[in-house]
């Protein structure tokens, strides 16, 4: 699950007495960064110069530049801390997404949170091969990921190389692509001679038979959702599991740590797409389960916490369970992180919050406020 800021009370947190700004560790929803995302490394930056130079190939008598082109043209690229190391266990270090458990393709690509790539092992499990797929082939592979229906090449062109200049990116797509195919297929053990990237048309795509990703199914459970109707039970499924994909356990904001422009957008898409997922999911369940919706609205505050609206829904939760304390200490976390935005709760927010307590003070006479 997203982790929140460490600063910030939560709502069942003593209440500070400072009134100091908190260290926010987030931008606000028009930022460019979402849920407290690390900074990315410098090398992304620089991408564009090093794929030029791996393209010209290595200069005259520079052998460890020869061996890197001979080693698939990536080596003089500095991988990112998130994937260095050796191939790891599914889980050894982080939670796994619950989804692996159930995929039997060759390939899983996982893209809430940082970018994982996984092959199943022999005893059924799964083990994370992300670093062992060059820098060049990584950001290529996300990309196809969170793009299902597919892109054309200059659309991964401009995407990949944004810096480059005439057919400059155009042409590295495509050996980009050949060492990408090769790569998979040598860390599988299965469908060795299928292509793992097809081509229809002009557009390019992950083969879906032979690589799963958390954004299919993500897509797929959101779909389901919009088209049934509200008195199906499969709808409540499917919002549940689009919810699961997108905030359960070991996942994170989109790409995490991919700082490019495409990856940042996408990133913020997604993230309104997991609001309203999140938010239908909390009125679909209220009115038989307001506890299960509370703990539903309380995922939407973690995840951005700077929205009023999702602190007023909670609000409401806690006051038809009777919770009086709770909605004062909600006041107070929102106050404690706006004051980092030099802002406050707006007034429609404070005259909730009394108005629920007076409300409750009717229903439940016994209760004391905070």
């Amino acid at each position: 699950m997203f982790t929140p800021p460490a600063a910030p009370p939560g709502p069942d947190d003593p209440i500070p007495a400072t009134t100091s700004p908190p260290a926010i560790g987030t931008t606000p929803p028009n930022g460019n960064k979402a849920h407290g995302e690390p900074a990315h490394d410098q090398a992304r930056h620089d991408a564009a110069d090093h794929e030029q130079a791996e393209n010209a190939g290595p200069a005259p008598g520079n052998t460890a530049a020869r061996q890197a082109a001979d080693n698939g043209g990536d080596q003089p690229r500095p991988a990112s801390p998130a994937h260095t190391g050796p191939s790891r266990p599914a889980g050894s270090d982080t939670a796994v997404p619950a989804w692996l458990a159930e995929s039997h393709a060759p390939l899983a690509v996982s893209v809430f949170g940082p970018l994982r790539i996984y092959t199943p092992t022999t005893t059924g499990g799964r083990v994370e091969v992300t670093n062992r797929i060059p820098p060049t082939g990584r950001d290529l592979l996300g990309y196809l990921a969170v793009h299902p229906g597919g892109a054309s090449l200059g659309q991964i062109a401009d995407a990949l190389w944004p810096h480059a200049t005439g057919n400059t990116a155009r042409r590295l797509v495509h050996p980009t692509l050949t060492k990408l195919r090769n790569r998979l297929r040598d860390l599988t053990t299965t469908a060795t001679t299928e292509t793992f990237i097809e081509r229809t048309g002009d557009q390019y795509r992950l083969t879906p038979a032979l690589i799963d990703t958390d954004h299919a199914r993500f897509t797929t459970a959101i779909t389901t959702a919009t088209r049934l109707p509200a008195t199906d039970p499969h709808r409540l499924t499917a919002l549940h599991t689009a919810s699961d994909l997108a905030t359960g356990p070991g996942t994170g904001p989109l790409l995490d740590g991919n700082d490019t422009t495409w990856a940042a957008a996408l990133r913020q898409i997604t993230l309104h797409q997991t609001l309203d997922t999140l938010t239908l999911l909390a009125d679909t369940l209220e009115p038989d389960n307001p506890t299960h919706a509370l703990t539903v609205v309380t995922r939407m505050i973690d995840i951005d916490p700077y929205t009023e609206n999702h602190y007023q829904h909670a609000m409401r939760l806690h006051a038809e369970l009777g919770h009086h304390d709770p909605i004062t200490r909600l006041l107070r976390t929102l106050e404690y992180r706006l004051a980092g935005l030099d802002t406050t709760p707006s007034t429609e927010t404070t005259r909730l919050v009394n108005y629920l307590h007076r409300q409750l003070t009717t229903t439940h006479p016994n209760r004391k406020t905070s």
